[in-house]
């Protein structure tokens, strides 16, 4: 009752032949002031859930879980051309379901610190959001992350190294591949 008693208001408006900068300026405003109302109420929805009611520790360990059986990949093409797809974004997806899951994972470093060349170019904004947290650096000759920008990376940030993986390399000194190298060798330990 009330948002149809508001329309009524804008009748006149929305019936007027003549459009002038005045209209369009109070149409923009009240615009503007609809989609913050508009988000503010889906805000309010989105606590209304059930899901809402775990503490964020429960679902960033939820996000945790996800992310050891769904990182972030390159898109089939490996193209920088090619925009990823919710479906090679992996459990970054979870960020996008509302306001408060994208602040838990935000608020999450390990999350970003995992597999951090998993998605071509967004190496850096990883780090950033991961914080302190140590990196896993993966070097995957299928996926192509032997980029001089990542190699640099990972030489200039050796020293926040919890892993490094080498999956399916080339070896130039012979005609063999290794599949997969990790480091530290834990199975020494």
């Amino acid at each position: 009752a009330r948002i149809q008693g508001r329309l009524s208001e804008y009748e006149h408006i929305l019936n007027s032949d003549s459009p002038n900068d005045q209209v369009r300026e109070q149409l923009d405003y009240d615009i503007g002031q609809l989609q913050d109302i508009l988000t503010r109420l889906k805000i309010k929805r989105n606590t209304c859930s059930p899901i809402s009611r775990l503490p964020s520790e429960v679902i960033a360990e939820i996000m945790n879980m996800v992310a050891l059986e769904d990182q972030p990949r390159r898109t089939q093409s490996g193209s920088l051309l090619e925009k990823p797809t919710r479906a090679s974004i992996g459990w970054i997806k979870l960020a996008h379901v509302c306001r408060e899951w994208r602040q838990i994972a935000l608020g999450t470093p390990l999350l970003w610190a995992r597999e951090i060349f998993s998605l071509r170019g967004a190496h850096r904004v990883m780090a950033e959001r991961a914080r302190g947290a140590p990196f896993t650096f993966v070097f995957d000759g299928r996926a192509g992350t032997y980029a001089q920008d990542n190699l640099r990376f990972a030489e200039d940030n050796i020293d926040r190294a919890r892993t490094i993986i080498v999956r399916d390399v080339a070896l130039k000194h012979r005609r063999t591949r290794a599949n997969h190298q990790v480091w530290p060798d834990v199975s020494k330990h």
